[in-house]
């Protein structure tokens, strides 16, 4: 899951489901995957366009994926990824589309454990005829950079 804050601190609490299937190239190096990535959550009345009760938004988006392992002695791979939904995939009335990317850089200083750091930005587009006059209709969620460090058992 990923909560996220905007500019003004408001909190937005979105949960995630992704299967995506990896595979190598003949390229050295390089690695591609499709998935699909389903998303959902609630916007604040604060900041979604709408400004009435909390607003869901739920889609189900395509996923591609690019892995490149760096020959470094340290395992090290860099990767950008893109989800997309278009408005037969967006399962909220209003959503027309929903749009993320992200670009990530890992590295493995120790068995089964990632440092990670990235740059993530997540939007959602609503429907520009039923917004009220003079709104944007699209709303970035979170434009971030974030690190952290993962274990696996």
């Amino acid at each position: 899951f990923l909560k996220a804050y905007d500019d003004d601190d408001i909190e937005n609490t979105m949960y995630y489901a992704t299967l995506t299937q990896v595979g190598y190239t003949d390229l050295r190096g390089f690695s591609f995957g499709i998935g699909f990535r389903g998303i959902y959550g609630q916007l604040d009345k604060k900041v979604n366009p709408f400004k009435d009760d909390e607003k869901d938004v739920s889609a189900l988006g395509a996923r591609i994926k690019l892995l490149y392992t760096l020959p470094l002695r340290i395992k090290t791979i860099v990767s950008g990824t893109y989800n997309y939904a278009p408005k037969s995939l967006c399962f909220s009335d209003d959503l027309t589309a929903y749009k993320e990317y992200r670009f990530e850089i890992n590295a493995e200083p120790i068995d089964g454990g990632w440092l990670y750091a990235g740059l993530r930005d997540l939007e959602f587009e609503f429907d520009e005829d039923k917004l009220p006059s003079g709104v944007d209709n699209t709303y970035t969620l979170n434009h971030a950079f974030y690190v952290g460090f993962k274990l696996y058992f």
